[in-house]
């Protein structure tokens, strides 16, 4: 599930190896920029897709709108981001991601094929609950940012909003 990144730093190449763990994002945390704000260090590795599972918005968040959740779901495929984080950037996210707990996940690399990746997900039976345009915007952002195809962000679009 991790991989070691040797980073070189100083004018005399002194290298520290550092263990990052792979996190699979497919909310709103696809936007790079929102990720980076709250992690202060994740880095893109691949783009990645779960099967048996769909992407649906069932999660109430503390705003009371509807937030991304991965659901069983035969036949169905959910996309996202995989990133390179530490596990001090996990606790971060933590503190972002309340309702959420860290699962493990076959994710298809499209690097690397079958990987394991840390993701968030809910235990919830709630139905589908509207999430706000902003919070579809930020995840718009991420599949377009992160080249998930237009077909997809075609989708994303079809998703209703409370505003």
């Amino acid at each position: 599930m991790s991989s070691n990144i040797t980073i070189s730093k100083g004018k005399n190449n002194d290298s520290i190896s550092t263990n990052y763990l792979l996190y699979f994002a497919y909310g709103s945390n696809m936007n790079v920029k929102r990720l980076l704000s709250r992690t202060g260090s994740a880095v893109k590795w691949d783009n990645g897709m779960i099967s048996g599972k769909k992407l649906f918005f069932n999660k109430l968040g503390q705003d009371g709108t509807g937030k991304a959740n991965l659901i069983d779901h035969h036949g169905e495929k959910a996309f996202g981001v995989l990133f390179h984080v530490s596990e001090a950037d996990l606790i971060k996210l933590d503190k972002f991601e309340v309702g959420y707990e860290r699962k493990i996940l076959k994710i298809k690399s499209y690097k690397q094929g079958y990987i394991d990746a840390i993701s968030y997900l809910a235990d919830n039976s709630i139905d589908f609950i509207c999430p706000s345009k902003e919070y579809i915007d930020h995840i718009i952002q991420g599949a377009d940012n992160n080249d998930m195809g237009q077909e997809y962000i075609k989708y994303l679009k079809t998703v209703p909003t409370v505003d």
